[in-house]
C-alpha cells in the first residue's frame, strides 16, 4: 500500500499547492522543479475543478486529505472502504436520477455479504451486467410515434389550405416559407 500512500501524499500537495497558488503564495522552487512538485500541480488543477471555495470547505477538505496520509495500516483498509462506499453511494444516487428503484441500504448490506462469503451470488457479474442493462434499456426505449393515416391526410390537407401552398400531383403540399432570389435551377442541377 506504498503507492496508496504515494498518492495520497502527492493529492495533498497538490492541493496545498493549489491553496498557495490562489492566495498568490508561491511555493519553493525545488519543489516545483522535483517530481513531486508537477505531479502536484497537475492533481491541483485537477482538484480546483471540485474544491469547495468557501474558507471552512475548503479547510475541512485539506484537513481531511491531511489525515489521509497518517493513515497506518490497519486503518488504511478501513478509509479505502470509505472510498469505495462513497463512490457506490454516488453510482446508486445516479441509479436513482435514473428512475431505477434500487435501494441503497440494501444493496450495501448484499454487497457486503456477498464480500464477506455469507451470501453466495444469485447470477454472475455477466448476468448481472446484462439484467441493468436490459432495465436500463426498457425504461429509455419509446415506443415509435404512430400517426394514423387519418390523422396524416388531416394535416396535409389542413397546410393544403394555408395561402401560397401548391399541391403537386403526388399529393405533397409545397408551402414557400422564405421566398429566394436569383436564378430558378434548371432541370438537371
Amino acid at each position: 500500500m506504498i503507492w496508496f500512500r504515494s498518492l495520497l501524499l502527492a493529492l495533498m500537495l497538490t492541493v496545498c499547492h493549489g491553496a498557495f497558488a490562489q492566495e498568490g503564495v508561491k511555493p519553493a522552487d525545488a519543489v516545483n522543479d522535483s517530481i513531486s512538485g508537477a505531479f502536484a500541480t497537475v492533481w491541483a488543477d485537477y482538484l480546483r475543478q471540485d474544491m469547495p471555495m468557501d474558507t471552512a470547505a475548503a479547510s475541512k477538505f485539506l484537513e481531511g486529505l491531511n489525515e489521509a496520509f497518517r493513515i497506518k495500516p490497519p486503518m488504511e483498509q478501513y478509509y479505502r472502504g470509505v472510498l469505495v462506499g462513497l463512490s457506490v453511494a454516488e453510482r446508486i444516487e445516479s441509479m436513482k436520477s435514473m428512475g431505477m428503484p434500487v435501494d441503497g441500504e440494501r444493496t450495501i448490506e448484499v454487497l457486503c455479504a456477498l464480500l464477506s462469503g455469507r451470501e453466495k451470488p444469485s447470477m454472475t457479474s455477466e448476468q448481472a451486467n446484462e439484467y441493468l442493462n436490459n432495465y436500463v434499456a426498457g425504461r429509455i426505449r419509446q415506443e415509435p410515434d404512430t400517426v394514423s393515416s387519418v390523422r396524416e391526410q388531416a394535416f396535409v390537407d389542413e397546410v393544403a389550405q394555408t395561402a401560397g401552398a401548391v399541391t403537386l400531383p403526388s399529393g405533397v403540399v409545397m408551402v414557400t416559407l422564405i421566398e429566394g432570389v436569383g436564378e430558378c435551377p434548371s432541370a438537371g442541377e
